[in-house]
């Protein structure tokens, strides 16, 4: 996992410095100084910038691993290979320099593309495509909790309790065995009737909203449904960055298209076939 992320972070660039701007790499030494290397400052801005970088994916990863701390050891790193690097004119190789030049090109134009898009992403526009999508967010969802038990002589005495008066939070604490949701009071969440094993998922789409469902035996054992709440759709709010996802992408091509159709794009092998023959020779004429 290091040695991944310490090549995401060089293939980021972490370096800073008071290089010119003919010397590529030189990163902005904003907010406090973390570590100096060889009197080179690494900032806590430059740790900041570094994990605004990272895909969600790996950002996610890093903090479930606790190891975001190390992030100022990799940029010590990256800066020592980096001044390294400079030292033996790397950046003054061809092929070097065609490598920076791309990325900047990359990045220049992956800004650009977030940038339109951001604009272009209004509230309407968000709106029409949930109402243009509703088939796709038209799913029926309960909203219940559970109590899990393997003894079937246990769920009739829990049952018992709550329909006389017992608390279903208080006893799911005590008495569920399912450890993803025992802490919560039992609470699953939202979910479709797909998400569960058949007999739960009948018993719970069936029951009314507030109810408290009979026993009810699956594979896991039994099960003891409350009922808070039902809907037909998916509401926007919670879908709404799904939906910024893929009208973003279509935001994108639409704008390639439209910056394409205002450019004039010839290619050179079709160019030289569309010009006009050259005139005879000067003594062909003549004869």
């Amino acid at each position: 996992m290091r040695s991944t992320l310490l090549i995401a972070l060089l293939a980021m660039g972490c370096a800073s410095g008071t290089a010119g701007q003919s010397t590529p790499g030189a990163m902005p030494a904003s907010g406090e100084t973390l570590v100096t290397v060889n009197g080179n400052a690494i900032t806590q801005g430059m740790v900041d910038a570094m994990v605004n970088q990272m895909p969600e994916r790996m950002r996610k990863q890093l903090e479930m691993t606790g190891q975001m701390g190390q992030l100022q050891e990799q940029l010590v790193i990256g800066e020592l290979l980096y001044r390294e690097a400079l030292k033996r004119n790397l950046h003054e190789q061809s092929d070097i320099q065609t490598t920076i030049a791309l990325a900047t090109r990359s990045a220049m134009a992956q800004s650009l593309i977030e940038a339109v898009v951001k604009e272009r992403t209004t509230e309407e526009k968000v709106k029409g495509y949930y109402d243009d999508h509703k088939v796709q967010y038209a799913r029926p969802q309960v909203k219940a909790s559970h109590i899990l038990v393997k003894d079937e002589a246990l769920v009739k005495e829990i049952k018992g309790k709550l329909t006389g008066g017992g608390d279903f939070t208080e006893l799911a604490k005590a008495h569920s065995m399912d450890p993803g949701s025992k802490t919560n009071g039992g609470s699953l969440g939202w979910f479709k009737k797909s998400d569960m094993v058949g007999p739960f998922a009948d018993a719970a789409f069936a029951a009314d909203k507030g109810a408290v469902t009979d026993p009810v035996q699956t594979r896991f054992g039994w099960h003891i449904i409350k009922v808070e709440d039902k809907r037909d759709e998916i509401p926007l709010e919670e879908v709404r960055e799904q939906i910024e996802g893929a009208l973003g992408q279509e935001l994108a091509e639409a704008y390639i298209e439209e910056i394409k159709g205002g450019a004039t794009i010839v290619e050179a092998k079709k160019a030289d076939a569309a010009a006009p023959a050259a005139p005879a020779a000067a003594e062909g004429a003549a004869q």
